[in-house]
């Protein structure tokens, strides 16, 4: 009796990672015009992949009392909340001759912040920017301030500073919205390459603000880092700038109703080409990489 015999083959190997790692080579060899196509699929998937986030915090948060942490995050963002009314009120001290003005330097009855949540990250190496839930049938519109939503979770407890200026002083400037989108909206973190921003420095004692009375050209490095580049050298040696300083956005920025804090100055050091300048590194005071929930600053409402 004959039995057949059964050919065996060999262990087959998918070429589907083969694939994806071409995709991925060429996607980053692929100038940014080409790339922000990429926006329009988002607007579609996106939605899906916040619901599947929130879900995912959902299982993940608990009620209970405040811990050391929260302690922590409330008291840095009191910490901010001093600094940037500090500056509003010296600037409104100075334009007190202009009662309109000073009227108009919050958020207005029509500003409002827009909360929002980040859904993806870019998929591109060279950019540091995030994907938001929101976009122009939202009323998003570009060029608008993002904020934190972290350091003012405890104030919004509070039903009569719920909501506006007072929550919005409290939080840190992370970026600015660089494309909207039906759905969704690209934000700009500081930490980009392309960042760049005019910013002054003020030292706090006790709850007076020492502005340092100059400004100064911030620009994203890369990966997180933010910098203040070529701050003349007499501006550190005399003591006028110091570790521990803060970093906060001009008042007449005109995407933020008030000064905002950035963050503070975290190390100082010898520029490498000109002994006559110094870069001030700026410590966010969040982990740009574990930004979950955000504001965008509508100052048109």
């Amino acid at each position: 009796m004959l039995r057949r015999r059964h050919k065996t083959s060999g262990p087959r190997t998918s070429k589907l990672p083969y694939v994806l790692l071409i995709i991925a080579v060429m996607a980053f060899a692929l100038p940014r015009v080409f790339t922000s196509r990429a926006n329009s699929l988002l607007q579609v998937l996106v939605p899906f992949q916040d619901g599947v986030t929130r879900l995912a915090d959902g299982l993940g948060s608990g009620d209970g009392a405040m811990d050391p942490v929260g302690e922590a995050i409330l008291d840095e963002g009191l910490r901010s909340a001093v600094v940037s009314l500090a500056a509003q009120n010296q600037s409104l001290r100075q334009e007190l001759a202009t009662l309109t003005s000073v009227r108009d330097r919050g958020l207005g009855p029509r500003g409002r912040l827009v909360s929002t949540r980040v859904v993806a990250g870019d998929a591109t190496s060279w950019r540091d920017s995030r994907q938001i839930l929101g976009g122009s049938k939202k009323g998003l519109s570009a060029e608008s301030g993002v904020v934190t939503d972290t350091f003012a979770i405890h104030l919004k407890e509070d039903d009569s500073i719920g909501a506006g200026l007072a929550v919005l002083s409290a939080e840190r400037l992370v970026g600015v919205v660089e494309h909207v989108g039906t759905f969704v909206s690209r934000v700009k973190l500081l930490s980009d390459r392309e960042t760049e921003l005019t910013v002054t420095t003020a030292r706090l004692e006790g709850e007076r603000l020492l502005p340092v009375g100059a400004n100064f050209l911030l620009v994203g490095r890369g990966h997180g880092r933010v910098q203040i580049r070529e701050v003349h050298h007499q501006y550190v040696e005399d003591g006028t700038i110091a570790l521990g300083d803060y970093v906060l956005t001009l008042a007449d920025e005109p995407v933020l109703p008030p000064s905002i804090t950035i963050g503070t100055i975290s190390a100082i050091t010898p520029d490498r080409h000109n002994a006559l300048l110094y870069t001030l590194e700026v410590d966010p005071g969040v982990d740009y990489a574990k930004l979950r929930r955000l504001y965008v600053v509508d100052t048109d409402g």
